[in-house]
C-alpha cells in the first residue's frame, strides 16, 4: 500500500492505493482560513473522506486520516476541521464544536410586510457586492470561511451546497445591490435558506417578503433559515413569531482538533486582549497559563493582576475556544488558581460557532 498525492486549487487529494493502484480510501486536505472574532485563522479542512464499499471496515480510512493529520502537523498547521459523523472522529482528537441551527418562519408573518419586490438572478457582476456584505456580516463571528477570490478553494469532491442552490439578488432603482439570499432549488424537499445579506432593515423586510411569497409558490407554509442565532438575518427574525431549533445532525456536525496549541493561542491573543479591554487591569491576570495534557502556553493580555492557570484537556479547550461550553463546564474539578469568574466569562464567552452551509465540505 502507498499514498498518492494530487494537488488541486486550494486542496490536496490523498489516495491510499494497493500494489495494483486500486483505491482503498481517500480524503482531501483543504487549505483555508476562518473568521475568529475579527481575525483570520488558517485551518486545514478534511473533506471527501471515502472508502469503496468492498474495502470498508479494514482500517483504510483510519490510515488516511492519521496520515493527513501527520502531514498537517509537519506543515505546522494550528487547527484541523471537518464535518463528520460523531463517535468516529473523536478517536483522532476531533471534538464537536458546531451544531446545526434552524429558524422556522411561518406565513402568519405576511400581513406586516411590504409587497414582494422584484428579485434578480445572480450575475458575476454581483460578486464583489455580495462578498462585501458577507464579510460585513460574519467577520466578528467564529467559524465562517474567509472567502478570498484571489485564493479560491475547489474540492475534487464538493458537497451539494458548494455548487448547488440559487442566489437571488435585491437591487435599488439605480441597480445597486442592496441584498441577496442563497436558498435551495425549486425541486428541493425543503425550502432552506443558507445565507442572507442586506444593507439595511428595509432590505431585510423586502428579502423576507420575497421568501414568504416564494415559499407559497413552492406550496410550503414555512421556510427554514439554517443560520446561527448571531447572524444578522437570524437576529432580525426574532421580532417575529418564529421557532428556533438547535440540532447535532448525523454527518454534519462541525468538529475540530488543535494541532499546535502555542500557535493558535498566539494568533488569538489580540482577541483575548480585546475581550478584556473594559476591565480594570488589576483584575486581569498578568500571565494566564493554559495547561493541557500535552503542553502549556502563556497568554499575555495586558493585566497586572495575580498570575493564573487553567488546567484543561485539549479536547475541552477546543470546545472552550469555539464557545461551545463555558469555562465552568470545562475546567478540572478542584482547580484553585483560576481567574475570577467574571474574567473567565469575558475571556471565554459562550458563542455560536458556525460555518455557512455553502462553505461546508
Amino acid at each position: 500500500m502507498r499514498f498518492i498525492h494530487r494537488s488541486g486549487i486550494g486542496t490536496t487529494l490523498i489516495q491510499l492505493v494497493d500494489e495494483h493502484k486500486h483505491l482503498l480510501s481517500r480524503l482531501e486536505i483543504l487549505k483555508m482560513k476562518i473568521w475568529f472574532s475579527g481575525i483570520q485563522i488558517p485551518v486545514c479542512g478534511i473533506a471527501g473522506v471515502y472508502t469503496p464499499p468492498n474495502f470498508r471496515h479494514r482500517g483504510y480510512a483510519r490510515k488516511c486520516l492519521e496520515y493527513a493529520l501527520r502531514l498537517q502537523q509537519e506543515d505546522k498547521q494550528c487547527l484541523s476541521f471537518l464535518f463528520g459523523t460523531p463517535n468516529f472522529y473523536e478517536k483522532f482528537g476531533y471534538v464537536l464544536v458546531m451544531p446545526w441551527y434552524g429558524v422556522y418562519v411561518y406565513h402568519r408573518l405576511w400581513p406586516i410586510l411590504p409587497h414582494e419586490p422584484r428579485i434578480y438572478d445572480y450575475s458575476p457582476s454581483d460578486e464583489e457586492a455580495i462578498l462585501r456584505l458577507y464579510r460585513q456580516n460574519v467577520r466578528f463571528q467564529v467559524g465562517p470561511l474567509v472567502r478570498d477570490p484571489q485564493n479560491p478553494i475547489k474540492p475534487f469532491f464538493p458537497t451539494a451546497w458548494r455548487n448547488g442552490g440559487l442566489i437571488r439578488t435585491l437591487k435599488d432603482r439605480q441597480k445597486n445591490l442592496t441584498g441577496y439570499v442563497w436558498h435551495s432549488e425549486a425541486n428541493a424537499k425543503e425550502f432552506e435558506i443558507v445565507e442572507v445579506g442586506a444593507v439595511d432593515r428595509t432590505s431585510l423586510d423586502l428579502v423576507l417578503a420575497y421568501l414568504l411569497n416564494e415559499s407559497k409558490r413552492r406550496l410550503k407554509n414555512y421556510f427554514i433559515a439554517a443560520l446561527p442565532p448571531d447572524d444578522p438575518f437570524s437576529m432580525y427574525l426574532k421580532r417575529f413569531e418564529t421557532k428556533y431549533v438547535v440540532q447535532w445532525k448525523q454527518s454534519s456536525g462541525g468538529m475540530a482538533t488543535i494541532l499546535n496549541l502555542k500557535d493558535i493561542i498566539k494568533r488569538l491573543e489580540p482577541v483575548f486582549c480585546q475581550r478584556v479591554r473594559l476591565i480594570r487591569s488589576d483584575l486581569i491576570p498578568k500571565v494566564l497559563t493554559i495547561s493541557t495534557e500535552k503542553e502549556s502556553v502563556s497568554l499575555h493580555i495586558g493585566g497586572t493582576g495575580t498570575e493564573s492557570e487553567i488546567k484543561i484537556s485539549l479536547k475541552m479547550l477546543t470546545q472552550l475556544l469555539f464557545g461551545h461550553m463555558s469555562l465552568d463546564e470545562s475546567v478540572r474539578s478542584g482547580e484553585k488558581n483560576l481567574p475570577k469568574p467574571e474574567i473567565c466569562e469575558v475571556l471565554f464567552p459562550r458563542l455560536h460557532a458556525f460555518t455557512y452551509l455553502k462553505d461546508r465540505y
